[in-house]
């Protein structure tokens, strides 16, 4: 059975891409010839939501595909997980949110994901593998 899980997008990670485009959009405002650099911000904004809200984390039988936009970020066997941490690690991963799970598998390899619904993910993946040490923050 495949179980598909969105990323969370956390305006941490939003509202600083829309001051910047606000910041360069006003900046170009009263320039005559600034309509390629504007065509460039909107097509980089574009591309941005189309990141965001395609992120997503597929549970598939024995597999944790992780996915952005139309690519295959990584394939993980569940069976190799060995870890699940909570973190707020901001370094660059497939995810849209800081608030983060990292997941240890295979000989200490790590990613860092988001899934909007975390504690049903980290459920979902316990059950198929008991084998995964869980750490959670205190709240």
């Amino acid at each position: 059975m495949t179980t598909t899980y969105t990323s969370k997008i956390g305006l941490e990670l939003v509202l600083p891409l829309i001051l910047v485009a606000v910041i360069i959009l006003l900046c170009t405002y009263n320039d005559t010839d600034s309509w390629v650099g504007i065509f460039f911000l909107i097509f980089n904004i574009v591309v941005i939501v189309c990141l965001f809200k395609s992120t997503k984390y597929i549970v598939d039988d024995d597999k944790l595909i992780i996915r952005m936009l139309f690519f295959r970020y990584a394939t993980i066997d569940i069976q190799s997980i060995t870890a699940i941490r909570e973190t707020m690690n901001p370094i660059s991963a497939p995810a849209t949110s800081i608030d983060r799970l990292e997941i240890t598998y295979a000989h200490n390899n790590t990613v860092l994901i988001s899934p909007k619904r975390k504690h049903e993910f980290i459920q979902h993946l316990t059950t198929l593998n008991s084998n995964i040490s869980v750490q959670l923050k205190k709240k």
